[in-house]
C-alpha cells in the first residue's frame, strides 16, 4: 500500500468522526447550549440597545425562515443522500447560529424591563423551537418543526409589533 494512502485513509475517518460529533450538538442533552431563560431587571432600568437586539433577532428569524423552514417544507432533509446529509449539517449550522443571536438578543433585552416583559416569553419559545429542531431532522419529523418554529417566529414578530418595534427577519442571514 503507498505511503500517501496508508496514512490518507485514517485521516479522513477522523476527520468525518470529529465532523459528525461536532454536527450533533443539538439543545435535547446532548452537549448543546442550555435553554434560553430571559430574566428581566428591576423597573428602575429604562436604557435599552434596541438597535443590537432588533439586528440580533433579525438575524435568528432570518435564518431559522430560509435556512430551516423553507428546506424543511421542500422536503431536503429527507433521505439519506449527499444533498440530503449537506442540508441537514447546514441546517445544525443554522441552529447553532440563530441560538447565538438569540442569546445575544437577550443580553441586550435585560437591559429594559418593560419590553423584556413583552418579548422574553416568545424568545424562549423560539429559542426551544430551535433546540427541537435538530432532534425532529433526526426522526423524521422536520416540516412539522418547522411549521412549529416559523409559529414561533411569528409570535416575536407579533410581540414587538405590539410594542411598536419593527422586526424585519434578514433574508441574507448565513450560518
Amino acid at each position: 500500500m503507498p505511503l500517501v494512502a496508508r496514512f490518507t485513509r485514517p485521516l479522513v475517518a477522523i476527520v468525518l468522526v470529529v465532523g459528525a460529533a461536532a454536527c450533533g450538538s443539538g439543545g435535547d442533552g446532548s452537549g448543546g447550549p442550555a435553554p434560553l431563560h430571559v430574566t428581566c431587571p428591576a423597573p428602575t432600568r429604562t436604557a435599552f440597545a434596541q438597535t443590537r437586539f432588533t439586528t440580533a433577532v433579525d438575524g435568528a428569524l432570518g435564518l431559522a425562515d430560509g435556512a430551516l423552514y423553507e428546506p424543511a417544507r421542500a422536503g431536503r432533509f429527507d433521505g439519506s443522500g449527499a444533498r440530503a446529509v449537506a442540508a441537514r449539517a447546514a441546517a445544525d449550522r443554522a441552529v447553532r447560529t440563530a441560538r447565538r443571536d438569540l442569546r445575544r438578543a437577550a443580553t441586550e433585552l435585560r437591559t429594559g424591563a418593560g419590553l423584556c416583559r413583552a418579548m422574553g416569553a416568545p424568545l424562549e419559545r423560539l429559542d426551544a423551537g430551535l433546540a427541537a429542531f435538530p432532534g425532529a431532522m433526526r426522526d423524521g419529523t422536520a416540516a412539522a418543526a418547522a411549521t412549529r418554529l416559523r409559529d414561533a417566529a411569528g409570535a416575536v414578530i407579533a410581540a414587538a409589533a405590539r410594542r411598536n418595534l419593527t422586526l424585519t427577519p434578514d433574508e441574507g442571514a448565513t450560518p
